[in-house]
C-alpha cells in the first residue's frame, strides 16, 4: 500500500481516495467469516450427542472428527497447488486435538483472525459458564475450555521416612473431565430447555460485540464471575467469585449499604429454593456468607479460616440457583433489548422483594403427605 512521505506521493484527493480504496481491498481479504473449532475438557468420554447454546456448539469427538474430515477435503483442495499442501501442520494440529474429546464450534462474521480467535474463545468460555449453572457447579467443577492435552492427569509423589531413610513411592492416575452419564447432553436439553434456549439467545452478543444488549452482557459478566469461581480450586476465592456474581446480577446502582441491598434481591431472586427457606432465614444465611466474602476480600479473614468451607457451598448454591431463576424469570424479551436502564430492574427487584416480605409462605413447597404403605388384598 502506498505511504505518504515514504513514497513521496502528494497529499490530495485523488492520493487520499486511492489509499483508502487500497485499504478497502486489504480489509475484505482479511474481515472474513470464520469457523473456530476449540478443544475442550467436558467428560472423560464424548458418548451420545453435542448440545448447542445459541452460536456455540459443544460437538463430541465423532462429530468433530466428521466436521473437520469434511473441512480438511475441502482445504485440501484449495490448497493442491502449495508445495507441501501444509500437511505437517495439518498433522501436528490434528495430533494435538486427538487429545480431547468435546470441542466447542464457534462462528464468528466479518473479522480478522486475531480478533475472531479471540472473539470464538470468549463466546465458548461464556458458554461454559452457562453450562456449569445448567449442569450444577457441583457436577461440572472439571469442565474446561482448551484445556491441558490428554486424556487423563498422571501423579505421582515420594516421600521418606524419617531417621530410617525408608522411601514410600505412590503413583497413579486420573481421567480429566467430569463423569456424567452417557446422554447427558439429550437429557440436559430436555429438562433444562427453557434455560438451554434462553443462555443460548443471550450468548449472541458474545460473537458479535456489536450488538448492544445490556441484560445479555449483564449475565454474561455475571455467569463469568460463577464460571470461574466453579473451576477455581480455592474455596477463599471461589466465596469471592461467587458472591461477585451475585453482586453483578443485583446490583443497579450506588447503594449506602451493599450487604443490606444484595441480600434482599437474592433472597428475594432465590425464595424457597436454597433449603425450602422462605425470604427472611434466608436473606440471613446470604448475609452471613456476604460478610464472610467482605471479611476475605478486606484482609480481616485468612483464606485458611474455617469459616470459608463452611459457607462455599452454600454461595455456590444462591449463585447457580439466582442465575438460573434471573435466565427463566426475565424473559427472552429483555435479553434481546438493545436499550435497556438499569432502574427497570431496580423496581423489578424492589416488587418482588416486597411480595417475599408481605407474604412468608412465598416459594415455599408445602411438605407432602407420607404415602400409605402398599397393601396387597389376601383374595
Amino acid at each position: 500500500m502506498r505511504k505518504f512521505g515514504v513514497e513521496d506521493f502528494p497529499v490530495d484527493q485523488k492520493n487520499v481516495a486511492r489509499v483508502l480504496s487500497e485499504t478497502v481491498k486489504l480489509s475484505k481479504k482479511e474481515f472474513v467469516s470464520r469457523t473456530h473449532f476449540i478443544p475442550c475438557q467436558l467428560t472423560t468420554f464424548s458418548k451420545g450427542d453435542g448440545i448447542s447454546l445459541g452460536p456455540v456448539r459443544f460437538m463430541t469427538r465423532k462429530e468433530a472428527k466428521a466436521a473437520l474430515r469434511t473441512a480438511l477435503n475441502a482445504d485440501e483442495a484449495i490448497k493442491a497447488k502449495e508445495p507441501d499442501g501444509g500437511r505437517d501442520q495439518i498433522g501436528r494440529a490434528i495430533a494435538h486435538y486427538k487429545g480431547y474429546q468435546w470441542f466447542a464450534q464457534v462462528s464468528v462474521e466479518n473479522c480478522a483472525p486475531s480478533r475472531s480467535e479471540e472473539i470464538a474463545l470468549a463466546a465458548a468460555s461464556s458458554a461454559l459458564d452457562f453450562l456449569h449453572a445448567l449442569i450444577g457447579w457441583r457436577a461440572s467443577r472439571d469442565m474446561s475450555i482448551a484445556g491441558q492435552f490428554g486424556h487423563f492427569d498422571r501423579t505421582a509423589a515420594i516421600m521418606r521416612e524419617e531417621p530410617s531413610g525408608k522411601l514410600s513411592i505412590t503413583t497413579g492416575w486420573q481421567f480429566r473431565g467430569g463423569s456424567l452419564e452417557d446422554g447427558w447432553t439429550g437429557q440436559l436439553a430436555i429438562d433444562m430447555d427453557v434455560g438451554v434456549e434462553r443462555a443460548g439467545l443471550i450468548l449472541q452478543s458474545c460473537v458479535n460485540p456489536d450488538l448492544p444488549r445490556p441484560i445479555s452482557q449483564r449475565m454474561c459478566d455475571v455467569a463469568q464471575w460463577f464460571g470461574e469461581a466453579v473451576r477455581d480450586p480455592s474455596p477463599s476465592t471461589r466465596v469471592v467469585k461467587f458472591v461477585t456474581a451475585l453482586e453483578r446480577l443485583t446490583l443497579t446502582e450506588k447503594v449506602d449499604d451493599v450487604a443490606e441491598s444484595v441480600s434482599d434481591r437474592v433472597a428475594a431472586l432465590t425464595v424457597g429454593q436454597i433449603d425450602n427457606m422462605s425470604f427472611y432465614p434466608s436473606k440471613n444465611l446470604f448475609k452471613k456468607i456476604y460478610g464472610i466474602r467482605s471479611d476475605l476480600a478486606h484482609g480481616t479473614m485468612s483464606p485458611n479460616d474455617p469459616k470459608v468451607l463452611s459457607v462455599v457451598g452454600k454461595a455456590g448454591d444462591y449463585a447457580e440457583t439466582a442465575i438460573l431463576r434471573a435466565l427463566y424469570v426475565w424473559g427472552a424479551d429483555n435479553f434481546s433489548l438493545s436499550k435497556f436502564t438499569p432502574h427497570k430492574l431496580r423496581d423489578w427487584f424492589n416488587e418482588v422483594i416486597e411480595i417475599c416480605k408481605a407474604d412468608e409462605t412465598v416459594g415455599i413447597m408445602e411438605p407432602q403427605p407420607e404415602e400409605a404403605p402398599l397393601t396387597i388384598k389376601r383374595q
